[in-house]
């Protein structure tokens, strides 16, 4: 198991967050990489299947489980769909395989729900145009360039599997793995509006 030093001296760009889910009695470390606070995309042409990795902060209590230092980055996405009005998204909330398969469903979809009733409550134009879905364990994370350049010993293409995961050399790699794959994304669906 790595110590919090260890954690800290492999991953100095990202900050790490200690939960403990009381629920299944384990410990998870969240990650939030690159500092992200705001949602940046500003384009006006999109394309249908886009998707942007947000970096949500969740608690474990309340009934709408947002940490309240992913409020401004929460606002600018809805921000963004407000400017954008014909524009459709999918809030996808993602887990590791760790735990029960069909509590991390559950999970992440009351996580997406909670961002699409966010912006309900915010006041959107449309709830319609806000879909969600929690993948679980099911939608593990494709290792693309900028992910590489963090963590060389991930090949890009790869799916961080169970298996693959499994397969690194070390419980640290193995860590890093598990937190890639528990995230947020914001996928744009459509941009007609609904």
């Amino acid at each position: 198991m790595p110590t919090k030093s260890n954690i800290q001296t492999l991953w100095p760009i990202c900050r790490m967050k200690r939960l403990i889910t009381y629920f299944a009695f384990f410990l998870t470390l969240q990650i939030s990489c690159n500092g992200q606070s705001f949602f940046n995309l500003t384009d006006s042409v999109f394309e249908v299947g886009q998707i942007n990795r947000v970096d949500i902060s969740w608690d474990l209590s309340g009934s709408c489980p947002i940490r309240g230092e992913s409020i401004p980055l929460i606002d600018s996405i809805y921000n963004f769909i407000n400017k954008y009005k014909n524009v459709q998204i999918e809030v996808g909330a993602n887990t590791d395989y760790r735990g029960d398969s069909i509590m991390n469903v559950e999970i992440t979809e009351r996580r997406a729900k909670c961002v699409k009733t966010y912006f309900i409550e915010k006041g959107i134009d449309n709830p319609n145009r806000i879909k969600y879905k929690g993948y679980g364990e099911y939608n593990p994370i494709v290792i693309d360039e900028e992910i590489n350049k963090l963590y060389p010993f991930l090949d890009i293409g790869q799916k961080l599997t169970e298996t693959y995961i499994k397969k690194l050399d070390t419980i640290e790699k193995q860590e890093i793995a598990n937190l890639l794959n528990h995230r947020t994304e914001i996928k744009i669906i459509s941009t007609n509006r609904p």
